[in-house]
């Protein structure tokens, strides 16, 4: 067992060496918009997520559920991994077909949309209970599919690692003055303003880094959990 945590953490380190060469992590250009040099950091860091958690917990068909995991498990609690994006439930396809919740979570939420032009995602994303207790229609494993952890993978990790773009509810710019803590930013076209979630590289590396760390030393530890935290 010591011999394969040593070779995990080799691993681990290897690829954030290879991220971080690669980000050019130090220029504000970086944090300023998120380009090629982000893209192809992100996916080394994500791809070596996705192994890791994959040999934690390994099988098939359960990607999302045990790379969500191991964010929800094994990232400290200041990067709110278990956070709800309100902004991004309420523009999602499920809210569209659901518009009394919609209107719903909109009306409840009234005091926090569309007052200002850029947010810290902490003073807008809510706890998945807090956001669950809306409306009896929408269930704790809708709630969580926009998590960030959620959203780290399914509009993250998958929309860079697929098709080499961000999902529609994330957004390359950062228009805050933090360059390490995600944020909001409203985008505006002909027709509408949507407020976008931002995901630094600097949070990314440093989530990787530590779920990273801490999913290698419980190597070994508790099997697969009876229910996948993603799915409620």
């Amino acid at each position: 067992m010591g011999d394969q945590k040593a070779l995990l953490r080799n691993f681990l380190s290897n690829r954030l060496r290879s991220a971080d060469e690669i980000s050019s992590v130090n220029t504000r250009f970086t944090e300023l918009y998120a380009g090629e040099h982000f893209y192809d950091s992100a996916v080394i860091l994500c791809s070596a997520l996705s192994a890791l958690s994959a040999i934690k917990w390994p099988g098939r068909g359960i990607d999302r559920a045990r790379f969500v995991e191991a964010l929800v498990r094994y990232a400290p609690d200041e990067l709110g991994l278990t956070k709800i994006s309100v902004e991004s439930l309420i523009t999602s396809d499920w809210c569209s077909k659901h518009s009394q919740v919609q209107a719903k979570l909109t009306t409840y939420f009234s005091q926090t949309i569309h007052s200002k032009t850029i947010y810290l995602a902490d003073e807008l994303d809510k706890d998945d209970v807090e956001v669950s207790k809306i409306d009896s229609q929408i269930g704790m494993k809708t709630v969580r599919e926009y998590s960030r952890a959620n959203i780290l993978y399914s509009q993250f990790r998958s929309g860079l690692i697929h098709e080499y773009l961000l999902g529609n509810q994330l957004t390359a710019l950062n228009l805050s003055p933090s360059e390490e803590l995600p944020s909001y930013t409203n985008i505006t076209d002909s027709t509408s303003t949507i407020r976008r979630l931002h995901l630094p590289y600097i949070f990314v590396r440093r989530l990787t880094e530590e779920v990273g760390t801490n999913l290698i030393e419980d190597y070994g530890g508790p099997e697969s959990p009876p229910l996948w935290w993603v799915n409620g």
